[in-house]
C-alpha cells in the first residue's frame, strides 16, 4: 500500500478533524468526572495529531523523488510507541524552530522515557493494571482530574499546533519541494545524529511557515 500528495493531503486534514472529535469527547467526559476516560480520548486525540508528522515526512521526501519504504510508513502510523515518539520529535523540531535550545534539549534528553510514561498512563487509564509486588490499581484510582486536564490542554495545543501549521505550508500537492530528512529514521539514529537531524528539519520548515 502507497499514498499519493492528494492522498496524503486529504489523510492529514481528516486526521485534524477527528483529533478535534475525540478533544470534544473528552471535554465532555472531564465535565462529567469521567476522569480517566476522557484522558484515553484526549490521548488518542495526540497520536492522531503524531501521524501527520509521519504522513508529512513521508509527502516531502515523495515530492522529492525519494524512495519511501510504505511498509515501514504504515506500520509506523499504526504503532503507539512510533506515534507517541513522532510527537516528541515534532515538539524538539518547533523548539529548534523557536530558538529554545534549553527545551529542545530537554525534550531530546528525555525522548525515550517520556514516550514511555506516556504509554503507560493511556493502558493505566483503560485497563485495570497490577505492579510487580501485586498490587491491583484501577483506572479512576490512577488518573486523577489534574492529569486529565493536564491532556486536555496539551491535545487542544497540539491540535492548534498542526492546524496552524497546515495552513501556512499549504497542501504538498501543491508545493514546491526541496529534500529534507526523513524524521522516521529516529529509531536507529544517536543522540547526536537526532539532534543535527531535527535542526536541519527545523530550518526547512522554518522557511515555508516564517518561524
Amino acid at each position: 500500500m502507497s499514498f499519493s500528495l492528494n492522498q496524503i493531503d486529504e489523510y492529514m486534514s481528516a486526521l485534524i478533524v477527528n483529533a478535534s472529535e475525540l478533544l470534544r469527547e473528552s471535554e465532555i467526559l472531564f465535565e462529567n468526572k469521567a476522569f480517566s476516560r476522557s484522558y484515553t480520548l484526549a490521548h488518542i486525540a495526540r497520536e492522531e495529531i503524531a501521524k501527520c508528522k509521519i504522513l508529512y515526512a513521508a509527502g516531502r521526501r515523495l515530492a522529492s523523488g525519494i524512495e519511501i519504504d510504505w511498509k515501514l510508513t504504515i506500520k509506523r502510523l499504526r504503532d503507539h510507541q512510533s506515534k507517541l515518539r513522532q510527537e516528541t520529535v515534532g515538539n524538539s523540531i518547533l523548539a529548534a524552530m523557536l530558538g529554545d535550545e534549553e527545551s529542545f534539549e530537554n525534550i531530546i534528553g528525555g525522548a525515550s522515557a517520556l514516550s514511555d510514561k506516556r504509554n503507560q498512563d493511556k493502558n493505566n487509564s483503560l485497563y485495570v493494571g497490577i505492579s510487580p509486588d501485586g498490587k491491583i490499581s484501577l483506572p479512576n484510582k490512577v488518573i486523577d482530574r489534574d492529569l486529565s486536564e493536564r491532556n486536555i490542554q496539551l491535545a487542544r495545543h497540539a491540535i492548534s499546533e498542526e492546524a496552524s501549521f497546515q495552513t501556512k505550508v499549504g497542501k504538498l500537492s501543491e508545493m514546491k519541494m526541496e529534500s529534507m530528512p526523513d524524521i522516521s529514521s529516529i529509531d536507529g539514529m544517536s543522540s547526536e545524529d537526532m539532534k543535527s537531524m531535527i535542526k536541519n528539519v527545523a530550518f526547512i520548515l522554518a522557511k515555508h511557515t516564517g518561524k
